[in-house]
């Protein structure tokens, strides 16, 4: 077999350099994008989505806020739930060891179906749960009468 001038360490070095290169491009296009936005959603509250036979309910886990701190919005079939959970800073002399809840905006959204009626959207917050039902279009049902012809 003759030598090769092909060395696939050299290019593996240099595909993976090029990678790093894209990924940093692309993490300071997400940076510059992010830095222009005002309210960046920095947590996702849990949501059970499911239909019955008249609506769509959407279920959305918000414990420790206020229906005050809630925004529903309504654009078109888009529905979004947004707004903060705030960091309570007034606990003085406190030194956390564990911090697991997610404070700050948060932004979730929800494409609805065709067969919605947007007008009589409801929503309610009780203990922490916000449920929101979408009912569907009331469909007519037309009775058919079959008439019986003699030839």
């Amino acid at each position: 077999m003759g030598k090769s001038n092909f060395n696939y360490w050299i290019e593996i070095q240099n595909m993976k350099e090029r990678i790093e290169e894209l990924m940093e491009e692309a993490y300071d296009r997400f940076e510059a994008h992010i830095r222009s936005k005002e309210d960046v959603p920095s947590w996702k509250p849990i949501v059970d989505v499911y239909e019955t036979t008249s609506a769509y309910i959407i279920q959305a886990e918000l414990p420790g806020l206020e229906k005050e701190d809630i925004n529903i919005e309504l654009t078109g079939k888009e529905l979004v739930i947004s707004g903060e959970r705030k960091f309570i800073k007034d606990i003085s002399s406190t030194s956390y060891h564990i911090m697991e809840r997610s404070y700050g905006p948060f932004y979730r959204k929800f494409i609805l179906p065709e067969d919605v009626d947007t007008s009589k959207i409801s929503a309610t917050f009780q203990r922490g749960l916000l449920t929101i039902t979408v009912p569907k279009i009331e469909k007519e049902q037309k009775e058919i009468k079959i008439e019986i012809t003699t030839e």
